[in-house]
């Protein structure tokens, strides 16, 4: 049989070099950090669970599907049982073509997979620029979860200032050159951990958010990583982290000193970011969304101001082992006395 029409199956852990030697192969729009071994692994060591990479290559023709996995609570089940989720962040499947007959052969191997496995439940995050969220449809929700902002960087930084920029987004960089503001790419994880900390505490953000020191080093380490600070005279007062890989910049994370809102240093950094970006020769700069799927969060209002593009932002739900996710799920409203309101409530 040619080696080409060979139908190889397999699960990686990220630290197998193959995990990004796979990745490697699929067509380069298709490839993203938030996919690499390096984004899963540091948030493993952030205790986020145990990061697989399921490959299936069929005909020349190749499936990739990273995930975390997770053991169940112990329920008094008869065995162990897991569930998988997306990394924090955008992932989801991925294939090298887009012919549904092998899209399906793909899914219907992975499941197979998943049996074997004993995994319960699926939680999907699926990736706003790849457009992934059709890869997966056997009994599957698809749901569209919010609008992210996408900024297309074909065209040079005159015409997106006067074109994709809003009135106030222009403005707002106007006051923080004319306050003082000025910036800096950096590796500094320590000052913006410090920075960004204290943005949490301040936001009072859930306890995820809270992102431990070892996972800011291990981003840190990462050649794609790129630190924004911005700062008045010699403080820095706002801080961001960017992820610069292939065809993609992505706003990661930011944090901010209140006291000094007033100096819009936020907009000044974004838009110095979509400058290393053009200069990094960058497709497309994505800002994310917001806190919240509501058209008028805050967040959302505020990366509004830097385009009028978006891209659209779907999660995906699978219960995969009914039976055992059923009696999961009945346990812990039992225990709590109320109705279960999302997939894996029962890590609640």
């Amino acid at each position: 049989m040619d080696e080409s029409e060979q139908t190889l199956m397999g699960i990686f852990f990220c630290q197998d070099p193959l995990w990004n030697h796979y990745l490697a192969r699929l067509p380069h729009k298709m490839q993203d950090l938030y996919h690499t071994s390096e984004y899963h692994r540091a948030h493993e060591i952030n205790g986020d669970g145990t990061p697989l990479l399921f490959v299936y290559e069929s005909q020349g023709e190749l499936g990739l599907y990273p995930f975390i996995k997770n053991q169940v609570p112990d329920c008094g089940l008869n065995g162990k049982y897991y569930d998988i989720q997306s990394i924090y962040g955008y992932s989801g499947p991925l294939t090298s073509t887009d012919d549904n007959r092998f899209c399906r052969e793909f899914e219907n191997a992975f499941l197979d997979y998943a049996n074997s496995a004993c995994i319960v439940a699926e939680f999907v995050r699926f990736h706003p620029l790849l457009n992934n969220y059709g890869i997966f449809t056997n009994n599957i929700d698809v749901i569209f979860d919010r609008q992210t902002v996408v900024l297309e960087l074909h065209n040079d930084l005159e015409y997106i200032q006067n074109h994709q920029l809003s009135s106030n987004g222009r403005r707002d960089i106007r006051v923080a050159q004319r306050k003082g503001v000025t910036t800096e790419i950096s590796n500094n994880s320590s000052a913006f951990t410090e920075i960004y900390k204290d943005t949490m505490i301040r936001l009072n953000a859930e306890k995820y958010y809270h992102f431990n020191n070892h996972y800011f080093s291990d981003i840190a380490d990462m050649s794609s990583t790129v630190f924004v600070d911005a700062y008045i005279e010699k403080k820095i007062v706002a801080s961001a982290i960017f992820f610069v890989f292939g065809s993609y910049c992505s706003y990661h994370l930011s944090g901010s000193v209140k006291d000094f809102s007033s100096y819009c240093p936020m907009n000044l950094l974004l838009w110095d970011a979509i400058n290393y970006a053009k200069e990094k020769k960058c497709k497309t700069f994505h800002l994310g969304g917001g806190r919240t799927p509501k058209s008028d969060d805050s967040l959302l209002h505020f990366k509004s101001n830097f385009s009028k593009d978006r891209a659209m932002y779907h999660i995906g739900k699978r219960i995969l082992n009914t039976s055992v996710y059923d009696e999961l799920i009945g346990q812990w409203e039992e225990k709590n006395n109320k109705r279960a309101t999302i997939l894996l409530e029962y890590r609640n």
